[in-house]
């Protein structure tokens, strides 16, 4: 498939910004010509581009099912982050949260570097739904409601199973030190429920990756 471009949408029109028009340039794309793009709300669209990036006429070519995973990771290294974010991106995750922890580093991407990194990975996996990337919080500033029917990963081993019963399904990873003993307790108090893989310890962004790849492959989409 030729490249896929993402598109903002304002005012019931698709715009190119000046980052993808610099993308078109760079790409040698003779314009005026047919172009595929999205907006990151679940279709792939072609459209007729004239020589000024504007879309002139468009169809729809290709629809992606709605994505269901919740990811809260605890913060870690800026190359670790990096990863979480553009391969889960393209396995297909609907939202993510980074979390303080007791032992999360104190780092965080800029909501723009994050994006940016996303719609990449969008363009590259040809999935065409952008996640969320919320604002990190501390974990005990996590409302119950969201906490219930959940999962977090625990390196003690257990019976626990996730379930895929759920329209959504909420993923909490600790930092690479993991969850400390409170924070557990107080997911575990608010109604989530540890589950262990049968692996070594992982890394964060080995864990996000591994489990995101599992529920897509036992929900069947």
């Amino acid at each position: 498939m030729r490249p896929v471009f993402y598109c903002l949408k304002q005012n019931g029109k698709y715009i190119f910004d000046k980052n993808e028009k610099h993308h078109i340039n760079v790409l040698r794309i003779n314009l005026p010509s047919s172009i595929f793009f999205t907006t990151g709300d679940g279709v792939l669209y072609k459209g007729e581009v004239d020589s000024k990036y504007n879309i002139l006429s468009h169809r729809i070519v290709k629809e992606t099912s709605n994505e269901f995973i919740n990811m809260f990771f605890g913060i870690c290294e800026k190359g670790r982050m990096k990863y979480i974010l553009e391969k889960c991106t393209e396995l297909g995750v609907k939202s993510f949260t980074p979390l303080f922890t007791d032992n999360s580093e104190k780092f965080q991407f800029k909501q723009d570097r994050a994006n940016s990194i996303i719609r990449s990975a969008i363009k590259q996996s040809k999935r065409f739904i952008v996640p969320a990337y919320n604002e990190a919080m501390n974990i005990f500033d996590i409302e119950s409601t969201i906490i219930k029917n959940s999962f977090f990963g625990s390196i003690d081993n257990n019976s626990n199973k996730i379930c895929i019963d759920k329209k959504e399904i909420n993923i909490f990873v600790g930092p690479p030190s993991g969850f400390s003993h409170k924070e557990e307790e107080f997911l575990i108090e608010r109604g989530a429920r540890g589950f262990h893989l049968d692996t070594g310890v992982l890394r964060t962004e080995t864990f996000c990756v591994s489990v995101v790849s599992i529920l897509h492959y036992l929900k069947g989409d």
